[in-house]
């Protein structure tokens, strides 16, 4: 996983053969914004033991990580989790009813990246349903809520979208014998492979091509913010005339509004106070967006294997 942020997503799946079966899947997310699969086994059923078997030989496997819930708190010591929100918000909604407001409300709360603006929303919650905020709040934020997220994995990633696009790729691959299965799965991850690295050879550009759509997001947005420079590196980026203000910091590469920190992606108010200097953002992108990451990521081979005749 060279070239990964140190982020990993895990889902089980059904297998539609006749026999049955769960198909366990680890991806991590590769300087593109997309999956890069780490590992994937067959087991009879999706619980605590067979979690405990896959996990420890993916461990085994990356030596970086040091020391589903239960499983991770006994196999990966210190290692941060988080819920899937859309889980989650399913969880919340069979308990508590859903709707729009409810799901807009949660779904605010979750994408703010400061305290401040999490309370807000939270606060709206607590009007429309007082009981379903109290459920809520009894769940870490640091599970759920963007603005507790660690930065170390500059990742913000919410849902598990990655590892459900991963199975709707293999999806057609499912209701295969085992073995039949597993083929196809690794057939189609050494051709995939292989494409990416073809179309890296025909890419000029440094940041890789959807973190660079997110800078020009935030680049744009950038237009009605000012910086006002307060020596070093800091500034105080403020939106027109209103009350609107954040402090970047570009020699520490950090913003109180936290987007930054978390996804190592300029913010629109780092990107005012980049271009009062009169400097370039993509500059200033974490080195998990480039193409060196991208290069590193898939410059090793998936090893071809022969037939059951050799």
């Amino acid at each position: 996983m060279n070239g990964c942020r140190p982020f990993i997503g895990v889902d089980g799946c059904h297998l539609k053969n006749s026999y049955g079966g769960q198909l366990l899947v680890d991806v991590a997310t590769d300087p593109n914004d997309q999956y890069f699969p780490l590992a994937f086994a067959v087991v009879e059923n999706e619980c605590k033991e067979t979690w405990r078997w896959f996990l420890t030989l993916l461990l085994e496997g990356i030596r970086d990580i040091q020391s589903l819930m239960q499983v991770f708190d006994e196999l990966l010591h210190g290692v941060k989790q988080r819920f899937c929100l859309r889980h989650l918000y399913n969880n919340y909604k069979k308990r508590f009813g859903g709707g729009i407001v409810i799901r807009n409300l949660m779904m605010a709360a979750a994408k703010a990246t400061y305290y401040q603006g999490w309370e807000a929303s939270m606060e709206e919650l607590k009007k429309v349903n007082q009981e379903a905020a109290e459920w809520l709040y009894a769940i870490p934020r640091k599970s759920w809520c963007k603005h507790a997220f660690s930065a170390y994995s500059r990742c913000d990633v919410l849902m598990n979208n990655l590892l459900e696009s991963f199975n709707n790729t293999i999806l057609l691959a499912r209701d295969k014998p085992i073995i039949t299965m597993m083929e196809w799965i690794k057939t189609y991850l050494m051709s995939r492979f292989e494409h990416l690295r073809e179309k890296l050879s025909a890419f000029t550009g440094v940041v890789m091509p959807k973190p660079n759509k997110g800078l020009d997001r935030e680049i744009k947005k950038s237009e009605n913010w000012f910086a006002v420079w307060t020596g070093d590196g800091k500034f105080e980026v403020t939106q027109g005339f209103t009350m609107d203000k954040f402090t970047v910091d570009l020699t520490n590469h950090t913003c109180t509004c936290y987007f930054w920190d978390l996804v190592g992606i300029q913010c629109r108010h780092a990107v005012a106070a980049i271009n009062y200097r009169v400097e370039q953002p993509s500059d200033y992108v974490h080195a998990y967006y480039k193409r060196e990451a991208y290069e590193a990521c898939y410059g090793s081979q998936i090893s071809p294997i022969n037939g059951q005749q050799l």
